[in-house]
This record gives C-alpha cells, sequence and structure tokens, in this order.
C-alpha cells in the first residue's frame, strides 16, 4: 500500500503569518513611544534589523519591512514583514518574576524582567552559531571578584530550520573573565550526545585520566592549551561538579544544565558552582603560565 504523510506547520512564537507576509508585535516602553528609539527586532532568517520608532508613536502604529516576510512561491521575491508597536503598560509580576526579584535582591544581585532583543553578544558561542535566539528576559547580575562578572538569564532559541523551529526556553549563566582561557567545549558523553551535535570536530584526548574521558567529551581548537588548563585538580573538581555542559568563547563562560527553565533552587545552585569554578580559574592562574590578566 502507500504511506500518506500529513503535515501540520508549527506556530512560531513571535511571528504571524498571511500568506507571504509576516506579522510581529513589538512591546516598547511609554517613554521609547513618546520620545522615540531605534530598536533592532528579529528576522524570520534569524538575522536583526534596526528599526526607528518615531517620536510619538500611537499604541498599534504599524511599520513596514520590505521583504523581510516569506519567500514567494515560484518567485525570486520575499513577503514583507510588518510591526505592530504595543507601549507597554506596567504590569504586575509574575510569581516566577516575583520570586526570581526577591531572590536577587537577599543576595544584593540585580534583577531585570523585561524583554531583551539584543542578543548579539551570545552569537560568539559556539551553540547558538546554529540556534537563533529570539529573545532574553529575566536577567540576574552580579559580581564574582572586581574583575569577573556573572549574569544569570532566560533565553528563547529555536532549534531547527524557518517555521519548522522547534522554540526552546532554557535558563543560562554566562561568566565574563579577565584572563586569558583556552576556548572548549566540555559536555558529559551521555546527557548531551543527543543535543549538542558538534560533529566537525574530534575531542581533545585527556591522557592518564581514563575515569575523566569516559564521562566527559572536551573539543576546541587548541589541543594543546586545553590539555594544560585540564589539569589534576581541575579535572577533580569537574569530576565532583559533573551536571553541566561549559562552553568557553572568547573569556567567557556559557554555563546550563536542561533545555528548560531553572527553578530558584537549581539557580541557586549555578550561581555557587559559577563562583567555585571562578576560584578553580584563579588557581590556574596562580600555578601556570597558560592564563595571563589581560592588559
Amino acid at each position: 500500500g502507500d504511506l500518506y504523510l500529513f503535515i501540520s506547520i508549527q506556530n512560531h512564537s513571535l511571528f504571524k503569518r498571511s500568506e507571504e507576509n509576516l506579522f510581529f508585535e513589538l512591546p516598547i516602553t511609554f517613554a521609547d513611544a513618546a520620545l522615540g528609539t531605534t530598536i533592532e527586532v528579529p528576522c524570520i532568517d534569524g538575522s536583526k534589523v534596526k528599526v526607528k520608532i518615531p517620536e510619538g508613536t500611537q499604541y498599534g502604529k504599524q511599520l513596514r519591512l520590505k521583504d523581510k516576510g516569506m519567500p514567494i512561491l515560484r518567485k525570486s521575491s520575499y513577503g514583507d514583514l510588518y510591526i505592530r508597536i504595543i507601549p507597554e503598560v506596567p504590569i504586575s509580576l509574575s510569581k516566577r518574576q516575583k520570586e526570581l526579584k526577591e531572590f536577587a535582591y537577599a543576595y544584593h544581585w540585580n534583577f531585570n524582567h523585561k524583554l531583551d532583543w539584543n542578543t548579539d553578544y551570545l552569537k560568539v558561542n559556539k551553540f547558538f552559531k546554529t540556534r537563533p535566539i529570539e529573545y532574553l528576559k529575566n536577567r540576574i547580575s552580579g559580581d564574582y571578584t572586581e574583575t569577573v562578572s556573572w549574569e544569570l538569564i532566560d533565553i528563547t532559541f529555536d532549534e531547527g530550520a524557518l517555521m519548522a523551529a522547534e522554540v526552546h526556553n532554557t535558563s543560562m549563566l554566562r561568566i565574563c573573565f579577565d584572563m586569558d582561557i583556552p576556548d572548549f567545549e566540555l559536555e558529559k558523553e551521555k546527557l548531551f550526545l543527543r543535543l549538542l551535535d558538534y560533529a566537525v570536530k574530534e575531542d581533545v584526548d585527556i591522557e592518564g585520566d581514563k575515569g575523566f574521558r569516559q564521562k566527559f567529551s572536551i573539543k576546541g581548537p587548541d589541543k594543546k592549551a586545553i590539555k594544560q588548563f585540564f589539569n589534576a585538580d581541575f579535572k577533580t573538581f569537574l569530576l565532583a561538579n559533573d551536571k553541566y555542559h561549559i562552553e568557553s568563547r572568547n573569556n567567557e563562560l556559557l554555563i546550563f544544565r536542561y533545555f528548560r527553565i531553572m527553578t530558584i533552587g537549581e539557580i541557586e545552585e549555578i550561581v555557587r558552582y559559577g563562583e567555585s569554578l571562578t576560584g578553580q580559574f584563579h588557581k590556574l592562574l596562580a600555578t601556570q603560565e597558560l592564563i595571563k590578566p589581560l592588559s
């Protein structure tokens, strides 16, 4: 007999479609609506476009971006993207946002619940090279030392192509260092084998520690620097704290565990883990010539 495939298109979390045209609601503050501003907005292909919001913009005003919609069948042209401006009315925080705010303030950290479309600074990470970020929100930030800062953010990103993309919401810890750290990706072999398919790179062979090699996969461009970096003390620390995927890129770390939003307890745990990891890096700085403070 025959096999019939029934295809349904999943709704996009940001865009609505009408034939070749796309529609997108852009929330802005009342101050930006009154005074005018320029905002980066996402496009369906994962790129960003700067949009000028005129002074005195009213609720519901629609802006048109030509050729930023869907491809037109059997033609080389594209539809348009229509942006509807929505000045935000101050609203009450959600239950989780209230908990995050209280949690952050208890430790004298900063908290910002607002949507943030400025995601370009995260694109240096390999993980997001093929996973377009839609927006950020619920940012908690602080400092581990005078020169090492961190932020915990909820990230919404896509995995897959265009309208077939699967939307994920996850919490990630980002740490910014003032020292030279080799670029690498550290993942638990079993936990991230399906999720993180960096097939084009070979694992770095960490010699002399079979248990570590069995539990973790390490990848990166400078294998010699990575082998020096992962000394015995650092490997012992990682084996005792083996929950997280870690990516190092341009002296910044991206750390996460699940493809979901973290609970308050999980956030506290990963922030403390980041603090301990920072301490490990400073120990390496004190004992190796590999890492040096930036001038």
